[in-house]
């Protein structure tokens, strides 16, 4: 092209307006080195070839195809050319593969094509890589030697830095098979995880243009339905098309295209062709002027930082002394490096892309190997250069414990006045200041912010005071006093020009709740800079602002201006390519990297394990920086009710809890207060590996703060957070707390539910009871008895624990008053649970206070016992009153007499039968009063069960399922209810007939998988359902509620009934480390309810206690089953040790289980305690027996 054909389209305003932004930003993405380029089939076509050399395309292929299969040429009307790669797929499957590789090789003759001036031009560009669909070799042979890595397929991409030419569909001559048919894409996926993870890195990291494809081609649609797929049926990122086509897009065509969220360029109508258009393209973008601070790098070479070190080796072996001129070069490169940083208001990503990324994990081992061996003159410099240097790169030095070091070293004995005009030591202080934050160490963040302050206030420099000043805020932060922080912003003035400080100080306002504040600075801001020339400081501060902003938008709406960010400055961009890292860190740490080979002799196998440690610690760098990030950016973890990159925060600190510094991870969870993602990262198999006395230090600093509210129905940010963190985190981190601690988180759990916050659950509650011993049950009594009857989301009234001691109670007159005056409300709902209220305290209360809670009862169900079903229920809490104005009798025959009605009208058979789920239910009413059924009023009742009984389970078996949408749980309910009503009546008056057809209604539900042993024995003492050989198959079964209803009616008939069951139940339990064992341990133990204990041989019982732990550690099971598993077999331990006689050996053996020992220091609290909860279990089972026995 001619310099004037160039200037002239240059100067068109065809150019300046449709072509010139969008290459221009192609331009600044390649000079940033975040530009990719996937090429297609189409710019083949511009190869040199020699006379009579055809290039075909798409088209010209699918005609090859078609003639192969048919035997003759296709029309131009025929539609199957329309899909080569269907007409591809139907010549592998008649040949197989390697005859159509034969056909491609043949049709695309490579050895007869060289590359043109465009495949030279394309390749001098900056791409960050290029991809290609295409089997030729043009591509590598335009390019120079060495500027790219050539990456032909599969096989080849380990080991390849960027850039490179990586050939996605094969190579000619000899990497194949080539994709071509449908399965090859159908499961490119899984036959090329390396290639597909490399474009899937280039679509989340990078911007991805497209060369050589047209929407016209049969492959594009192919190529774009597998893009989406590399990136999981999640939305695809921004894709560049550059067209070929002159001219609008038929409307379908754009509207498919953006259905892919690809962003047609296309080429004006001022060029004559295609080959112009490339040429003019590769040509400006050669030309344009690059970007100012192009040439800056922040990377230090591999061979520069050897040198420091002088690696020997002599007669006496290796010495490895410092080279004092190479390190005063060092320190002097880290120094230029510092002062001709380009002002940005964080490092440009294209940094850590090119090159520094790959280098920091070097040059962090390589100074903690120097600095411990450098004069003491060089210490100041070289860690004040370093931490400038981690800090650029979201490093924070509380991630290398060597460098805390050395900066204590440097700052601890100095005076008030050795900081003042000492813009070094200063800085050091400030990173040590946000390390003390980071891991909660409030004592030394005082110490030495005391001591700086007065140098750092009268500091010149902003830099200095901005991170002083955000970091005592953090630290108010942190310590959620937000009145501090808010004091400490009045305190922060900031000039025009000062935006690292306005995007500090909005990011704290936010924090506080003070959003329109911060709204209002960063709007100024903005404005600001959009009045500013452009410049990279410029467009770095403004993408950072308007990420910011732009958070407000479902409040204020987005935020216009008409400046245009570079994409490397945009905030997104840093947290995708963090999170890519994390990613792949987790996913290695998933995955476990292991490779294994064969040495030559037979049975010499190798296995090559990544070690976890290296894993964890990769993925906790990548999770610290990302919170690193997050607070310098001034990026908000929430704004008012709105949660802010939810996923972000639940990868980076389920990652941090479990690192070195799981206080990051705490502060941030406490700052977001996300319940979704402190539900899914505050797990037990978590907790329990955590510093304990970390997390007693940031307990007492929660409940600390706790103290001080007052209203916990206040809608304020403290008050939202507490009540978060103390519901969700503090109750869990009970397994890992003492006594005292969980004790003092009791009331705060009562207070947050007498607020009535949504977020309350009766299972935080039951979490921190699990953690307690017995002894300590009635403190939880006691003040539970006197919150306010509330209903939650279930109509659920507070949860109140069982088993606690009546005589280490004193309830106060206040919480049977509560009872008295819930149970006068109008409101049926709240009345009712005042009602459940009274049954949870009644065994609690003295003689009088029984007696006013009987007369409350009394009163309350005489005026709702048509109303609440618990009020026919009370009869059996309180026994029919001489004054009682309700006839428990006649209420009875009236029950019978409406269910017979029920049954006798006809109805349109809907599927739907009997129980409605409503107060008034007559077979509630039966089943509440079965006590006091009479045999006179069994043998009424009988035939209409009977009947019922009939209807149900002809429905069962139209349905098929016990869980079919048309009988709910409401229905399965009801079917408890009478096979409850059955066990317990007396059913000597029942005629024979009417037995049968019970007997034979529960009969068939047991083989639709419904047993109820119970009824059917109350039926048919001698049914063989009841046999052993039978209940041995449902004791194992794989359903589980068979299973459980096996186990459950085994355990009632105690140890002397069905021996073999009995063995087969305690084998199990020894040999198996499933989680069904937890369902037979239950079982063992609830037998002893009913007979005296019976224990096995001691052989089992030794097998047992000695090798569980390991069994279980040595299984494929989750960690939440781990921890029931040990917390039953403790519990059976406890149990168990209780027994008189025990045989030594086996006591021995229980000793591992008992409480303090060695493996109760790595077992959370609730399962300890299972020991003592069997020892108590045990006790109880035994006096029962007693008295049953008098």
């Amino acid at each position: 092209m001619t310099n004037d054909r160039y200037n002239e389209i240059l100067n068109s305003s065809e150019f300046q307006k449709e072509l010139k932004p969008k290459l221009d930003r192609l331009h600044d993405q390649l000079v940033s080195g975040r530009a990719s380029v996937l090429v297609g089939a189409g710019f083949s076509k511009n190869a040199e070839k020699k006379d009579g050399v055809e290039i075909k395309d798409w088209a010209g292929l699918a005609r090859v195809f078609y003639k192969e299969i048919h035997g003759h040429e296709a029309n131009s009307a025929e539609p199957s050319l329309r899909d080569p790669v269907r007409l591809a797929s139907i010549i592998t499957f008649k040949h197989g593969h390697p005859y159509i590789d034969s056909i491609l090789e043949r049709e695309l003759p490579d050895e007869k094509i060289t590359p043109g001036n465009l495949h030279k031009e394309l390749v001098r560009l900056s791409w960050a890589d290029i991809y290609t669909t295409n089997y030729d070799t043009l591509l590598e042979r335009a390019a120079t030697p060495n500027a790219y890595q050539i990456v032909k397929g599969e096989d080849y991409i380990l080991h390849k830095d960027a850039p490179r030419i990586i050939k996605l569909h094969g190579s000619f001559p000899d990497v194949k098979p080539y994709v071509i048919d449908e399965d090859d894409y159908e499961n490119y996926i899984d036959n090329h995880p390396k290639l597909t993870t490399a474009i899937r890195n280039t679509l989340i990291q990078k911007e991805l243009y497209l060369i050589g494809f047209s929407g016209n081609d049969p492959n594009f649609k192919k190529l774009l339905q597998w893009l989406k797929k590399v990136c999981k049926d999640e939305e695809l990122p921004l894709i560049y098309l550059i067209e070929t086509i002159a001219g609008p897009l038929p409307e379908d065509e754009s509207l498919y295209k953006q259905s892919y969220n690809i962003e047609t360029i296309l080429r004006p109508t001022v060029f004559n062709d295609i080959e112009e258009y490339f040429s003019f393209i590769f040509q400006y973008l050669h030309n344009k002027k690059s970007g100012e601070n192009s040439d800056w790098r922040i990377s230090v070479s591999y061979e520069q930082l050897r040198k420091v070190r002088n690696f020997k080796f002599s007669g006496k072996g290796f010495s490895n002394d410092i080279n004092e001129s190479e390190l005063t070069n060092l320190i002097e490169t880290y120094r230029n490096i510092r002062e001709t940083y380009p002002g940005w208001a964080f490092l440009r990503l294209s940094q850590f892309e090119n090159g520094f990324e790959h280098l920091i994990d070097y040059e962090i081992t390589e100074v903690e190997q120097l600095i411990n061996r450098i004069p003491d003159e060089s210490l100041l410099d070289l860690v004040y250069e370093f931490e400038w240097r981690l800090r650029k790169a979201f490093y924070p030095i509380s991630l290398l414990p060597w460098l805390v070091s050395k900066c204590e070293k440097i700052i601890n004995d100095l005076e008030e006045t050795d900081f003042n005009d000492n813009a070094k030591l200063q800085s050091i202080a400030i990173a040590l200041l946000s390390h003390y934050r980071i891991t909660f160490d409030v004592e030394a963040f005082d110490s030495l912010s005391t001591k700086l302050i007065s140098a750092i206030l009268s500091s010149d420099s902003n830099e200095i005071i901005n991170r002083f000043r955000y970091e005592m805020a953090l630290q108010a932060i942190s310590l959620m006093d937000y009145d501090k922080a808010f004091d400490i912003l009045n305190q922060w003035t900031l000039n025009d020009d000062n935006y690292e400080g306005v995007l500090w100080k909005s990011a704290i306002l936010i924090e506080i709740n003070r959003e329109e504040e911060a709204y209002a600075l960063l709007e100024q801001a903005i404005k600001r800079l959009n009045n500013l020339k452009k410049s990279d400081i410029q467009q770095s501060y403004l993408g950072t602002f308007l990420s910011v902003i732009n958070i407000f938008s479902p409040y204020k709406g987005k935020f216009e201006t008409n400046v245009k960010v570079e994409p490397s400055f945009e905030t997104h961009s840093y947290f995708r390519y963090f999170k890519v890292h994390l990613y792949d860190a987790l996913q290695k740490k998933q995955d476990r990297i292991e490779s294994r080979s064969h040495r030559f002799n037979l049975q010499d196998v190798n296995i090559t394990r990544l070690m976890d440690g290296i894993i964890n610690s990769t993925q906790v760098r990548y999770a610290t920086r990302i919170q690193m990030i997050w607070e310098q950016f001034g990026y908000p973890f929430r704004l008012g009710a709105m949660t802010i990159n939810s996923q972000l925060m639940l990868l980076s600190c389920d990652a941090l809890l479990q690192s070195n510094i799981p206080q990051m991870a705490l502060n941030a969870l406490m700052r977001a207060a996300q319940t979704d993602t402190l539900r899914t990262v505050i797990r037990k198999e978590s907790v329990v590996k955590l510093d304990k006395d970390i997390i007693y230090k940031w307990t007492d600093l929660v409940l600390d703060k706790a103290d001080s509210v007052t209203d916990w129905s206040a809608s304020t940010a403290i008050v939202y957070r507490l009540s978060i963190i103390i519901l969700i985190v503090i109750s869990r981190m009970s397994v890992i707390l003492d006594v005292a601690r969980i004790k003092r988180i009791i009331p705060f759990l009562l207070k947050i539910y007498s607020s009535q916050n949504h977020e309350y659950k009766n299972e935080y509650l039951i979490t921190v009871f699990n953690c307690l011993p017995e002894s300590e049950y009635g403190y939880i009594v006691q003040l539970a008895a006197e919150c306010p009857i509330k209903i939650d989301e279930a109509k659920r009234d507070i949860w109140f624990p069982q088993g606690a001691n009546p005589k280490d109670i004193s309830l106060s007159d206040k919480a049977v008053l509560l009872v008295v005056t819930g149970l006068n409300e109008s409101d049926t709902r709240k009345s009712n649970s005042a009602y459940v209220r009274a049954t949870n305290i009644y065994n609690y209360c003295n003689e009088a206070q029984k007696a006013t809670l009987d007369r409350a009862v009394v009163k309350w169900r005489s005026a709702n016992l048509s109303k609440v079903v618990n009020a026919t229920y009370s009869f059996n809490f309180v026994k029919l009153q001489v004054d009682d104005s309700a006839s428990i009798h006649e209420r009875l025959e009236n029950a019978i007499n409406k269910l017979r009605k029920q049954l006798e009208t006809p109805k349109v058979d809907d599927g739907v039968i009997g129980y409605s789920g409503r107060p008034e239910d007559e077979v509630a009413t039966v089943h509440a009063l079965r006590s006091l059924i009479s045999k006179e009023q069994g043998k009424e009742l009988y035939p209409v069960l009977a009947q019922y009984m009939l209807e149900v389970v002809s429905s069962f078996e139209r349905e098929n399922t016990r869980l079919s949408p048309v009988f709910g749980p409401s229905k399965l309910h009801d079917m408890d209810a009478i096979a409850e009503i059955i066990a317990k009546c007396d059913s000597s008056m029942v005629s024979r007939d009417i037995m049968d057809s019970l007997y034979d209604s529960f009969t068939q539900l047991y083989h639709l998988g419904y047993p109820r042993y119970d009824a059917i024995e109350a039926l048919n003492n001698q049914s063989p359902i009841l046999d052993e050989a039978n209940l041995f198959n449902d004791i194992l079964s794989i359903k589980e509620d068979v299973r459980e209803e096996a186990l459950e009616y085994l355990s009632s008939k105690g140890f002397l009934r069905y021996p073999v069951l009995w063995d087969t139940i305690w084998n199990k339990v020894a040999f198996s480390s499933t989680p069904e064992i937890i369902d037979y341990i239950k079982t063992i133990i609830r037998a002893g309810k009913y007979s005296d204990f019976v224990l096995p041989n001691s052989n089992t019982l030794v097998v047992l206690f000695r090798n569980k732990i390991s069994e279980i550690d040595a299984g494929f099971i989750c960690e939440g089953d781990k921890y029931d598993i040990i917390y039953r077999i403790k519990q059976l331990a406890g149990y168990i040790s209780n027994i008189e006689n025990l045989p030594q050996v086996v006591s021995q053996a229980i000793s591992a289980w008992r409480p303090d020992s060695e493996m109760d220091k790595s077992l959370p609290k609730d399962v300890i305690l299972g020991f003592e909860e069997g020892v108590a279990l045990y006790q109880r089972h035994h006096q029962n027996l007693k008295r049953l026995n008098m």
